[in-house]
């Protein structure tokens, strides 16, 4: 009984996975996903950086703090523009 009930499940989050990206097309949109994980990073980096600087850490700390959250943003903006350009360039092959 138990595995038909998982089989069940398996079959149902399938189909519905199936459904949502045949429907949901704008998250198959590589400049839309990419742009989306742009803005939250730059939301993230903002917010951290804000948090960063009201806090009591020594000087040299929140500096190297900061530096440290600028590099993950740019290996981030790095991703992004990976994950898009490989994107594009399967659409290009067929």
């Amino acid at each position: 009984m138990r595995q038909k009930k998982n089989n069940f499940l398996e079959y149902f989050f399938h189909k519905f996975v199936d459904i949502m990206i045949e429907k949901m097309a704008i998250l198959q949109d590589s400049v839309l996903v990419g742009g989306f994980f742009f803005f939250l990073s730059t939301y993230l980096l903002w917010f951290s950086t804000k948090k960063i600087n009201e806090s009591q850490l020594k000087p040299n700390v929140k500096k190297n703090l900061n530096v440290l959250a600028f590099i993950l943003m740019i290996i981030v903006v790095v991703i992004i523009f990976a994950y898009h350009s490989k994107h594009y360039m399967s659409s290009l092959s067929g």
